[in-house]
């Protein structure tokens, strides 16, 4: 924060660049790039330039932190528009805020689309679930764990769809090696619930 509020006094596009260095921490790089568009707005500086005072100032200042934000993927037009006074004129960020509104307007769309997928998808999964009761599988005496070829009624075993039936363990075990450590806890955790029930 120190380096961008320096930056701030000698080089506006030094600024930029240190408020870009914390790449993983993105509510860090919003509050600095807020802070370079706090000076943008009250300095008149987003171009390197100092603003003009009166009316064709605050004009230059809006077209030009109306740039600044084309600059950074992080801030909106709602996030700067407290920096300016009150007495600004809202035709001057007409274009802005239609270009904002479009965007929630593509992003809500976009989540419509999300919703309706995965709403097919869960009908897909309870016709599947419904269609699974009514199935079933015979295993003989012979049959054999598919991963340990031991006899399959020895132990606890699982028969799939497709035919193909392993031991619990044995899946398990097989399982195991393709999954990360909170993915192995969680199946650890489902473990301990199932052998509760």
């Amino acid at each position: 924060e120190e380096a961008v509020d320096l930056a701030l006094h000698v080089d506006l596009e030094l600024a930029k660049q240190n408020a870009d260095k914390p790449d993983d921490d993105q509510e860090l790089r919003k509050k600095l790039w807020l802070r370079i568009a706090r000076h943008v707005v009250e300095e008149g500086d987003a171009g390197g330039g100092a603003g003009a005072g009166g009316g064709g100032g605050a004009d230059r200042n809006i077209k030009k932190a109306m740039q600044f934000l084309k600059q950074c993927e992080l801030l909106k037009i709602e996030d700067i528009l407290p920096f300016f006074p009150d007495f600004v004129l809202i035709d001057d960020f007409k274009e802005a805020i239609c270009s904002s509104l479009n965007d929630y307007n593509a992003h809500i769309q976009g989540l419509k689309a999300d919703m309706r997928e995965a709403t097919a998808s869960a009908r897909c999964i309870r016709a599947d679930i419904h269609e699974l009761r009514s199935k079933h599988g015979f295993v003989r005496a012979s049959d054999r764990c598919a991963l340990c070829d031991f006899p399959l009624l020895s132990r606890q075993f699982y028969l799939f769809p497709c035919q193909h039936a392993f031991h619990g363990e044995c899946l398990i075990d097989e399982v195991q090696g393709h999954l990360d450590a909170v993915q192995r806890q969680q199946m650890a955790d489902l473990q301990r619930r199932i052998k509760q029930e």
